[in-house]
């Protein structure tokens, strides 16, 4: 969720962050904007969260360093829960609004992520960003694209992610190795599923 306002100033206070530390950027108020704002449709959200997006952008942009002594534990913090969660909500929000075209496009995003998998190389953190990135994304899309029935790459979708479940905390280079190779397969048989319907 996005921060409120009041959340602002104890972030703020936590870091002795202080007051005007960028005087053409007001957080507090750009946050105010956002939560104010009517409408819940994904254009609504899109129209106040991009705004909102670039005032914070701004705002990391043009802090001076030297004025915050734990500098870089605030900005972690800015950046994951501030404009990280706008990021991510902007993203979300044009998934809402997903046609076929943007299904296509997450579709070639999947099966480039499908082939970046390495059995030598890939670690269990990767296999977590693989599920959470592309996976996830297909089946958003999906789930809100017109034109498109997802429903049996979705259920292949689903594999993938029991499969990730499964794995342990610290998986042997061997258990990786088969879940590649599943995930290969299952990525070829989800190409043949969108062949069908003219997406690959």
């Amino acid at each position: 969720m996005v921060p409120k306002h009041k959340d602002w100033l104890a972030l703020k206070k936590k870091y002795s962050v202080p007051a005007g530390a960028v005087s053409s950027v007001n957080v507090g108020k750009a946050l105010d904007v956002y939560w104010q704002a009517p409408g819940s449709t994904p254009a609504d959200q899109l129209a106040i969260l991009e705004p909102l997006g670039v005032k914070l952008k701004a705002y990391i942009e043009k802090l001076d360093k030297k004025k915050i002594k734990q500098y870089a534990a605030f900005q972690k913090e800015f950046l994951d829960d501030y404009l990280g969660e706008v990021h991510k909500q902007i993203n979300d929000s044009k998934r809402y609004k997903a046609t076929a075209a943007l299904y296509k496009t997450e579709l070639a995003k999947f099966f480039t992520a499908v082939q970046a998998l390495n059995k030598a190389t890939t670690t269990k953190s990767e296999i977590e960003k693989f599920k959470s990135g592309p996976v996830r994304g297909l089946s958003a899309v999906g789930s809100n694209a017109r034109g498109v029935d997802p429903t049996e790459i979705d259920k292949w979708l689903a594999t993938i992610n029991t499969a990730v479940q499964s794995l342990p905390s610290n998986p042997s280079r061997s258990e990786i190795e088969t879940f590649i190779d599943a995930t290969v397969k299952t990525a070829e048989a989800i190409a043949k599923q969108a062949k069908k319907q003219k997406l690959a």
